[in-house]
């Protein structure tokens, strides 16, 4: 938003100061189907409500 470009270095430098730390991300499969997910989810969370 700003243009600012900051690099990695930067970045973990900053978030150190704040008493963060720098976390791998997680990756979605390819073939991962976010309609049945979403599916998958509701179904879920109906049958926990339930109990």
């Amino acid at each position: 938003m700003t243009g600012i470009v900051r690099s990695r270095e930067q970045v973990r430098h900053f978030l150190k100061s704040m008493g963060m730390s720098c976390r791998r991300v997680g990756l979605i499969p390819a073939k991962a189907d976010p309609a049945a997910q979403e599916e998958f989810l509701k179904k879920t969370r109906t049958a926990l409500r339930g109990s």
